[in-house]
């Protein structure tokens, strides 16, 4: 039987109440968590608008309102690392994430 690729499964989760925890999603298609992550950045990136939340998991949205909440979430955490990161590279006399990638 042809394992489901995380786009496949999550086809099928279109409601919050439908959702589906990363570790569960993981062995639909026999992929590591880490590998199911960087496919829904992926997908992400190509205008899926899968959602999470830490208590339901992953969910694929088209309500403004939850797409907001999940982008508050996630616009936090960027801003979280950029300030934890902020001290790291003022003590190697940097000043732009662009010069370290």
């Amino acid at each position: 039987m042809k394992k489901k690729t995380v786009a496949q499964v999550l086809a099928k989760r279109t409601k919050k109440r439908f959702a589906i925890h990363l570790d569960v999603l993981a062995i639909m298609p026999d992929l590591s968590e880490r590998e199911v992550r960087k496919e829904i950045e992926r997908l992400r990136r190509n205008g899926v608008m899968i959602v999470s939340d830490l208590k339901r998991g992953y969910w694929i949205s088209n309500d403004e309102a939850e797409i907001r909440q999940w982008l508050r979430q996630y616009v936090a955490r960027a801003k979280a690392y950029y300030v934890t990161a902020k001290p790291a590279m003022q003590a190697i006399g940097e000043n732009s994430f662009t010069k370290l990638f």
